[in-house]
């Protein structure tokens, strides 16, 4: 397993632990229905269903970990939403957060939970696909 692919269970799993502390009940994590369509982890809190993009990386010095997340980043994460909102007949309002983390180690990393990050409601999501 790449350093990468390390650095991106561990956020994973601290962002996990963020939304389960925070109250959400977690209901998928790294779902995936079509090939290039991952949802990082769907949540849901107060009958709302969470869409959340996790970005995990070891410095902030040159780009924040959310800035990563660009237009093309956002269109696939709605593409993903929408497969998991018709494959679970979704009829809830939805989010769509970005958990940001800066870990140097165990012991020392940085969490930003960024609500409604981007913004598209159900009723668009269903007519743009």
């Amino acid at each position: 397993m790449s350093k990468a692919s390390e650095l991106g269970i561990i956020g994973e799993e601290l962002a996990a632990n963020t939304l389960v502390e925070k109250g959400f009940t977690l209901l998928h994590r790294n779902w995936n229905l079509h090939k290039g369509f991952e949802l990082d982890i769907v949540a849901m809190k107060d009958n709302v269903v969470v869409f959340c993009e996790v970005k995990t990386r070891k410095s902030d010095i040159l780009q924040k970990p959310e800035d990563a997340v660009n237009t093309r980043k956002i269109q696939h994460i709605i593409k993903a939403a929408n497969f998991y909102i018709k494959y679970y007949h979704i009829d809830a309002v939805i989010r769509f957060d970005i958990i940001s983390i800066v870990y140097k180690n165990d012991h020392e990393y940085k969490i930003n939970h960024i609500e409604n990050a981007f913004q598209i409601t159900l009723t668009q999501i269903r007519s743009k696909w």
